[in-house]
């Protein structure tokens, strides 16, 4: 088991279960007309994905302030949350809610 903690999100690899989030949710994740970075203080674990969405086992998970990346057994790099800047390394600013592979 491996956990990477951020300054409101935790992930955690664990093995065959894959790759487990668990953050504060924030309104505007819903897609709600609700003010900007208004916090639920509810802690929501939720699965990212299993070996079935990565194609092999995580190996580790690095968190920034809004976006994760992992790299799996054979070097393949994922990463998703908040793109602003380009953070995610797909070439764009676009957010994604799923694992993207680069």
């Amino acid at each position: 088991m491996e956990v990477a903690c951020g300054l409101r999100c935790t992930s955690i690899v664990t093995g065959k279960a894959g790759v487990w989030t668990i953050r504060e949710l924030v309104l505007d994740d819903l897609e709600l007309n609700a003010v900007p970075e208004l916090i639920l203080r509810d802690l929501i674990p939720v699965c990212v994905g299993e070996r079935d969405v990565f194609h092999d086992d995580v190996q580790m998970t690095s968190i920034g302030g809004q976006h994760i990346a992992c790299v799996t057994s054979r070097g393949s790099v994922w990463t998703w949350g908040n793109g602003a800047n380009g953070c995610l390394g797909h070439g764009d600013v676009a957010s994604r809610q799923e694992p993207t592979k680069l």
